[in-house]
């Protein structure tokens, strides 16, 4: 009964296109498929080929390697017929990277000196210039409360002083899921006139841990950074141990005593113990490209709308001398976007009226830095956003993680359904007419920890109100390490996951509506 019910539905689809599949997408289904057919495996392998090869260096952002790589595909769009969008050159939206690293950090208390990434840390970025300063004493004020009835900063001169607080909050005060230097601590600090807060933190060991690379290189941004006039130094339980050795009684007293009952008048603890800090950063910046590509739409009434279609062609470099290739991430979206860049192009020459809408292929930069060249793009678009209608954005769709062992054919789909029920529904019927993928929505669920809603550059474009869907295969065993490389790439997997971002986007990009928000 089964396959007789499959063969009516085959005879429906084959015989009547505009009934029972068709209903989902108003592409004609079998010029679709011709259409979607014409993304080459070999072309999108041969882009892979050269963009995760060792002599890209792991395109780091501002690396020769990462300049390469924006040369190929600029050269790429070119051939394809796009055009340099207004306010680039030769394809490229150059955005500045400020780069902050520390010239010399480094921290002794009684002639006993601390270790950097051992004993304390601090970003620079947290942390106006401080070459050099010394105090004779440190004031110790608990948790560092602000609120009215619990204020550790009140009535006291705290101009140009050190000052150590505890992470979070007293247990008198009840539980917070606070974990890091909360923002009025350190604004009450600033306002203070405190010239440097140590922090001591009880999960200084797992975020150090997890953070050390991140901690040890220098932090990047694409605006000035802020002028600050107060650091922040987290320290080790240890080192605040030794800090405070011979205060023990005191600052016990101040704990329990301070936050007994509302407004209690307590004796700050003040360590008398000589305290010498270097925190002298360096800031220099340099300009890199994101890479644009502009295809204009056919109809009058559409084109100054616009889908954008992305990916992001950096990766994390050279690492301890060994190369991190990044084929997966994120050489596999970047080789599939320019494949299916081609294809759009070629068919928008051989047809006078498609596509109705433009289409900008954006490949963006700096995404491993924190999704730099994307927040820019929001920041300063080169077409307004008003009139762009949605962002597909691919991020490592070459692998399978260790959910789909048994199954190489799906892709999670992220943020599909947080703007637009509208652009859901087209991705779900382009892939029942098209791919036939297994559509896996685990990772768009709020609750999800992995938060990858919130970590490709699909998510600058959310921020903006615009449409998005993130396109992506899961984290393996080689993510951001230097075995992510060519040979381990499922070419026909990432084949078929490119031909429903293409069915998708040529939906959006011929439909008589643009995707509708209905969701805030």
């Amino acid at each position: 009964m089964a396959r007789v019910w499959m063969l009516l539905i085959w005879i429906g689809i084959v015989l009547f296109p505009g009934s029972v599949v068709g209903q989902l997408v108003d592409t004609d289904i079998m010029k679709l498929s011709t259409y979607a057919d014409r993304i080459s495996l070999d072309n999108i392998r041969e882009h892979l080929e050269i963009l995760s090869a060792d002599d890209m260096e792991g395109r780091e952002a501002g690396h020769p390697g990462n300049v390469r790589a924006a040369e190929y595909l600029a050269k790429h769009l070119q051939e394809y017929g796009y055009q340099t969008p207004p306010r680039t050159t030769n394809y490229y939206q150059y955005f500045p990277l400020y780069k902050q690293e520390w010239d010399e950090i480094s921290i002794s208390l009684e002639n006993q000196s601390y270790e950097f990434l051992t004993d304390f840390y601090a970003l620079p970025s947290d942390n106006p210039n401080l070459p050099s300063f010394d105090a004779g004493e440190i004031l110790y004020l608990g948790y560092g409360q602000t609120a009215e009835q619990y204020n550790d900063f009140a009535e006291v001169d705290l101009a140009n002083r050190v000052v150590l607080i505890r992470e979070g909050r007293p247990a008198q005060m009840g539980a917070t899921r606070t974990s890091e230097l909360e923002p009025h601590k350190l604004e009450a600090a600033r306002e203070a006139g405190v010239r440097l807060i140590l922090v001591v933190s009880p999960h200084f060991s797992n975020r150090l841990g997890r953070y050390r690379q991140v901690l040890a290189n220098p932090t990047i941004s694409t605006k000035v950074p802020p002028s600050k006039r107060t650091n922040v130094v987290y320290i080790s339980p240890r080192m605040a141990d030794q800090l405070m050795a011979g205060y023990e009684d005191e600052i016990a007293s101040y704990d329990d005593n301070k936050y007994a009952s509302p407004n209690r008048q307590v004796n700050r603890v003040v360590i008398r113990k000589e305290i010498e800090v270097a925190l002298h950063k360096v800031t220099g910046y340099e300009y890199i490209p994101n890479v644009v590509g502009f295809l204009p739409g056919n109809d009058p009434n559409l084109r100054h709308e616009i889908l954008v279609l992305s990916a992001h062609l950096d990766h994390v470099g050279i690492q301890n001398g060994e190369i991190y290739n990044g084929a997966d991430d994120d050489g596999s979206g970047t080789s599939t976007i320019l494949e299916i860049a081609r294809v759009i192009s070629e068919l928008s020459k051989e047809n006078a009226d498609y596509p109705r809408r433009s289409l900008l292929i954006f490949f963006t930069n700096a995404e491993e830095k924190g999704l730099l060249g994307s927040a820019y793009y929001a920041d300063n678009p080169l077409y307004p956003l008003e009139n762009t209608v949605a962002n597909l954005n691919v991020d490592m769709i070459g692998r399978r993680d260790d959910a789909h062992q048994d199954n190489p054919y799906y892709v999670y789909i992220i943020g599909s359904d947080k703007l637009s029920s509208d652009l859901h529904n087209i991705n779900e019927g382009v892939n029942e007419a098209l791919t036939n993928l297994e559509l896996d929505y685990t990772y768009n669920d709020e609750a999800d920890p992995n938060r990858f809603y919130y970590r490709s550059d699909h998510y600058n474009f959310a921020k903006k109100g615009i449409p998005v869907i993130f396109y992506f295969t899961g984290v393996h065993a080689d993510y951001h390490k230097p075995t992510d490389t060519i040979e381990k790439i499922e070419f026909p997997k990432m084949l078929t996951i490119g031909q429903l971002i293409f069915g998708t986007a040529w939906e959006i990009l011929n439909r008589d509506s643009r995707p509708i928000v209905d969701k805030q």
